[in-house]
């Protein structure tokens, strides 16, 4: 491999994300039906052309790191190991990059910068593999929660034999290190409170210690992000408590309340009021005296609300955190709601006021403008806080409103459960056309004749279960969105989460719980020796038919899908017919496959459903955005 090649690769992948963004932002605020199926089809075309490239790529830079890994073939340079971690690190502080991109390289690399590399390039691969599995353990903190902990540790370690010398990036990596422990660490629950202060009591040692000083004007960058980090620990640890299943000794606890306390008189002080005082500090203020009954419920919520309101008028988009801001304050007036002694209906005017809130930032956050992991895990966090659907008076008011926060972000889920849906009712009227039958059991039906009698009952059931039936993807969005390269094989078995995820996430409410079965089942084969979670039994089901239904749905439309899944060329009905027939009795339901089969009406519905019907669905869905 050339050395230009590795600097190409780099820069043309780049760009090629920051096409792909653009891409998606114009289709989430085209501003009409027309805009919006122009963008879209100009946007599958690009981004098919972009997966063949990226493939192709992508297989390029791989192929010497696997070479390496088994011994055999061409590998690379010591030089240019050196100028892949280089060109890696650049990619790594864009804006516009890839998150499973940046993990693999780092595997691939860290063997040999330990064997041969220097210090500062081994903490520049950790810096890769502890962002990477710390942003992953949003989505699954087991294993990747661990791993991001032992990287940054690894770090600071490395760090510390470097204290002295004059390693100004080092000591900015330390200091990265050091606040991702303190605050993200602790809010993801990834290390304990306790564990969190004695890193902050380190990091203090290290930033007054005699080693360092000499090289605090070097080192500026890292030695402000170092105070940053002592002021923000000592003014948001109780905060981060709150939000920490409250995992603490008795005594730091209160060493917290005294912290912050202390640290909100002075800057108020100081600054003379509280606009001008840090948000995160005088949010977690006022959650703390609601904690500490120094304030009621309602006291602390109005308090909340005028001060976001007020505040917001003067945020920075590039200077202060607005999805901490967001999120946090959000979370807190919704949270709150329930606990205070409002009248209902005045409880339910002021959370649809806030569901607006959350709309509006919603619609004008700019994806591209932050790593869309954090506003991804933000948005998914408010979308699905329990105390919010007390206040929504249908389930369709709910599934709107879960469309509305989280699955129009994701164009890709978002037009395909909007196709589900559709294929689902129109291979259910067949059912209640010809074999009412297989209905019989489902939700207490015990005849045909009931079967027919429920038809708009059933069919509304259908469609909200097809339009949920992805929703665990919301929570690993920016892995399932990668549609412009092949996935990685980690990504594979994170996606086959997803289902497990979905029923998380739906059980915030009892309405959306019922759909939890099929939502958990709908890749797994109808013969129940197959597919994912393998851990759910769809057989015993009581909502089997449905499952095998949505099932047979699903994976018609990722067939025949022309838009949205730019890794495959689309298959006409009558080939995917074809794959059902062969896999009758094991993967599809043997009854349904047969009436898709032999029905003509159903089979002509379905082939227009898949091509001339396909536009118009997805310029209605546009429309919605």
């Amino acid at each position: 491999m050339q050395d230009q090649s590795i600097r190409d690769f780099f820069d043309q992948y780049a760009s090629r994300i920051a096409l792909y963004n653009r891409m998606t932002e114009n289709l989430l605020h085209a501003s009409s039906r027309e805009i919006w199926q122009q963008a879209i089809h100009h946007a599958a075309a690009k981004v098919s052309d972009m997966y063949t490239v990226n493939a192709r790529d992508i297989a390029q830079l791989f192929t010497p790191l696997n070479n390496a890994e088994a011994g055999t073939g061409e590998t690379l340079t010591d030089a240019q190991y050196d100028l892949l971690l280089e060109q890696l690190m650049k990619f790594y502080a864009l804006t516009d990059h890839d998150l499973f991109l940046i993990y693999e390289l780092a595997k691939k690399l860290l063997p040999h910068f330990l064997t041969k590399g220097t210090t500062e390039q081994q903490i520049d691969v950790y810096t890769c593999l502890s962002y990477s599995n710390i942003e992953l353990s949003r989505v699954v903190h087991e294993g990747y929660g661990k791993r991001s902990v032992e990287y940054y540790a690894k770090m600071i370690s490395l760090g510390e034999t470097m204290l002295g010398q004059d390693c100004p990036m080092v000591y900015r990596r330390m200091a990265v290190a050091y606040i991702n422990m303190l605050v993200t660490e602790s809010a993801l629950c990834n290390i304990t409170m306790d564990d969190a202060k004695e890193y902050w009591l380190r990091l203090k040692s290290l930033r007054n210690g005699p080693k360092y000083a000499p090289f605090v004007e070097s080192v500026q960058h890292a030695t402000s992000l170092m105070d940053l980090t002592i002021e923000r620990f000592s003014t948001d640890a109780y905060g981060i408590y709150l939000n920490n299943n409250k995992q603490a000794s008795p005594e730091f606890v209160q060493q917290m309340i005294d912290m912050n306390e202390e640290a909100y008189q002075q800057a108020l002080q100081e600054a003379g009021n509280l606009l001008d005082c840090d948000p995160d500090m005088v949010i977690t203020h006022i959650e703390m005296d609601y904690a500490l009954k120094r304030s009621t419920a309602d006291e602390a919520r109005e308090r909340l609300y005028k001060y976001m309101m007020e505040k917001q008028q003067l945020l920075d988009s590039k200077q202060d955190d607005i999805i901490s801001f967001w999120a946090t304050g959000l979370q807190d007036l919704i949270s709150l709601l329930p606990e205070g002694k409002l009248p209902f209906e005045e409880q339910r005017a002021l959370a649809h006021q806030y569901m607006d809130l959350l709309e509006q930032f919603i619609r004008d956050y700019d994806r591209t403008s932050s790593h869309a992991y954090s506003i991804n895990n933000a948005l998914t966090v408010l979308a699905f806080l329990p105390p919010i659907y007390a206040y929504m008076d249908t389930l369709e008011d709910k599934i709107r409103f879960i469309y509305r926060m989280v699955i129009r972000r994701h164009l890709s889920t978002y037009l395909h459960s909007q196709m589900v849906a559709h294929f689902a009712m129109v291979i259910l009227d067949s059912v209640l056309r010809s074999r009412p039958d297989l209905l019989i059991g489902f939700h207490g039906i015990a005849s045909a004749e009931e079967a027919r009698s429920k038809r708009t009952q059933l069919m509304r059931f259908v469609r909200n279960a097809s339009l949920l039936h992805d929703i665990g993807k919301t929570k690993i969005l920016d892995m399932v969105d990668t549609q412009f390269r092949p996935l990685f094989d980690e990504e594979f078995s994170l996606i086959h989460m997803h289902p497990d995820m979905g029923v998380d996430l739906l059980e915030v409410d009892h309405e959306l719980a019922q759909f939890s079965d099929i939502v958990r089942g709908h890749h797994r084969f109808y013969n129940g020796k197959g597919g994912y979670p393998a851990d759910f039994d769809n057989c015993a089901s009581p909502d089997k038919i449905m499952i095998d239904l949505i099932t047979l749905s699903d994976c018609l439309d990722a067939a025949t899908d022309n838009l949205g899944r730019n890794y495959q060329r689309a298959k006409k009905v009558s080939a995917v017919l074809e794959e059902f027939a062969a896999g009758s009795g094991t993967r599809y339901n043997p009854d349904l496959v047969h009436l898709l089969l032999t029905d003509a009406h159903l089979n002509a519905r379905l082939c227009n459903l898949a091509g001339p019907e396909r536009e118009r669905i997805s310029a209605n869905a546009g429309a919605k955005m």
